[in-house]
């Protein structure tokens, strides 16, 4: 169902995605969605409309994050699974880390991708849960 390199370029938007939530870039974090899109974390919905909107929602996320101590992050697992030809979902488990590289949060999450007519792929929504690590 998925074109051949569909799986990789979506593997390597979750990357991206990971990377500047990271380095604290709220721009490019917003350029990783389609909009508009959405979030479900831990039991919260939020409609994520635009651009601006998607900037003023992570800002708080980046926040908390920084409280409990998360510095970097490593992928444990992602799996991509094509629902339709330009629609997927990718299903990841993350491990946030503090400065010395100690689990601090365990993050499962799921991520509807669509492919877009210029065909990269983004994030519409993320439905996801975190726990402290143990």
């Amino acid at each position: 169902m998925l074109e051949p390199g569909d799986e990789e370029a979506i593997r390597e938007r979750l990357r991206t995605y990971l990377s500047v939530f990271e380095k604290r870039d709220p721009e490019a974090y917003a350029d990783q969605f389609r909009f508009p899109a959405c979030i479900w974390a831990n039991g919260t919905w939020t409609g994520i409309p635009d651009r601006e909107a998607c900037l003023a929602t992570v800002s708080g996320y980046m926040r908390d994050v920084r409280e409990i101590g998360g510095e970097s992050g490593a992928i444990g697992d992602m799996r991509i699974i094509g629902l339709l030809p330009r629609v997927a979902i990718n299903q990841l488990s993350y491990q946030r880390l503090d400065a010395a590289g100690r689990p601090v949060e365990n993050v499962r999450a799921n991520y509807l991708m669509l492919k877009g007519d210029d065909g990269s792929w983004r994030i519409a929504t993320v439905a996801g849960e975190s726990e402290p690590a143990t």
